[in-house]
């Protein structure tokens, strides 16, 4: 049985158990306990003592809203890089780099895309109500999935949970480097977890969301790995 394998039959599982058990749960607790308040109390800490225009000139209530974008967005910005990272390694010698920003930035674009059409066939709610007064767990206690709720492979953003794209993408960036220094792959996948796991402290995503996205940004790498490296062998975790 391959590595990839064994990860999809174990998060399979963590996925269905999440969803049953623990979505619900820790939504309502980090609802009621307020733990995205605290992280952005952290954060002002930081800018406190280490002033940004940016953020120090925007009233309190958008600081925070500046602050967790600044600390869990970083994936997005990934994204818009992917294509240009593409670009520059066209005019790369065929060596380490090249072969690096190529297994990056189309895992990276493979993962963006992939969540996307996985966003639409599940449909899921989200678990607050921030966009177009979407229906919510901690709004009107609407859970579930919505089937190709939307536009097809475009889906529709109320009901577009499942699975994070941000912890999906930001695996999709964090494998890579992992793989080329695999001293760094614990750490890799330590900031690849922090993200999911803010996402949920934030609550953008329940756990099942994150869960789902880490699979698939780890996939996707593996996926693109195998094809790049066709004529050898994959190399990713546990092969």
């Amino acid at each position: 049985m391959s590595p990839l394998l064994r990860l999809w039959i174990l998060m399979i599982i963590a996925i269905g158990f999440s969803y049953s058990f623990v979505d619900r749960p820790v939504c309502s607790y980090v609802e009621a306990h307020h733990w995205h308040d605290r992280i952005t109390t952290l954060g002002h800490l930081v800018t406190d003592a280490h002033p940004a225009k940016t953020i120090q000139s925007l009233p309190p209530s958008h600081k925070a809203d500046k602050l967790r974008y600044t600390i869990a967005d970083w994936p997005t910005i990934m994204t818009g890089l992917a294509p240009f990272l593409l670009v520059v390694s066209v005019f790369l010698n065929r060596g380490k780099t090249k072969d690096f920003l190529l297994l990056l930035g189309f895992s990276i674009l493979f993962t963006f895309l992939l969540k996307n059409d996985l966003k639409w066939v599940f449909g899921r709610y989200w678990p607050l109500t921030w966009i177009h007064d979407n229906l919510s767990w901690i709004g009107n206690h609407a859970y579930g999935f919505q089937w190709f709720k939307g536009l097809p492979f475009q889906g529709d953003e109320t009901f577009s949970a499942f699975p994070s794209g941000h912890t999906a993408v930001a695996f999709a960036c964090m494998i890579p480097i992992g793989l080329v220094c695999r001293k760094l792959l614990p750490l890799c996948i330590a900031i690849g977890a922090t993200e999911g796991i803010l996402m949920v402290v934030f609550n953008y995503h329940f756990v099942s969301d994150v869960l789902a996205g880490a699979l698939v940004g780890i996939s996707c790498t593996y996926w693109t790995n195998s094809f790049l490296t066709r004529d050898k062998n994959p190399i990713l975790i546990g092969s």
